[in-house]
């Protein structure tokens, strides 16, 4: 009986959160093409989500209602370290797409920036809306 109780445990701690796009999905969405994927929440809700990435180095998630920059390797004085934010689905708290990491200022005064943005699910709308977001992400509805 324990190691049941373990076994569900475990499993809901597995879909309280999923991440994507991440490395696969970099590779997969760099231009012409694009990566797509289905994010299947606990409660059977099904995202369509899909991410591509420009020739230049920007790179775009759209999810219903919004489109989010989560990709920048283009030096225009911003990139995020790395390219990619981490970009982490979370169902704790219903369905809310949150994206965080550190933004480097390129230009004659290098700093580091810690950004973070929170898009939650509206299930009366069926869409994504910002609840936070900080100024370096760029965001725009569709």
């Amino acid at each position: 009986m324990k190691n049941l109780a373990l076994y569900f445990t475990l499993l809901a701690t597995a879909s309280a959160s999923e991440v994507w796009p991440n490395a696969k999905a970099v590779i997969a969405g760099e231009s012409p093409k694009t990566a797509e994927k289905i994010i299947l929440t606990p409660a059977a809700l099904k995202i369509a989500a899909s991410f591509n990435i420009t020739t230049k180095g920007n790179g775009v998630i759209s999810i219903p209602g919004l489109s989010i920059r989560v990709y920048d390797s283009h030096d225009d004085g911003l990139i995020f370290r790395g390219g990619l934010l981490r970009c982490e689905w979370n169902f704790e708290h219903g369905v809310e797409f949150v994206v965080s990491g550190i933004a480097e200022k390129t230009e004659e005064k290098k700093e580091e920036i810690s950004v973070r943005g929170v898009f939650r699910y509206s299930s009366s709308t069926k869409i994504f809306e910002p609840i936070v977001c900080s100024p370096q992400i760029d965001y725009w509805k569709e």
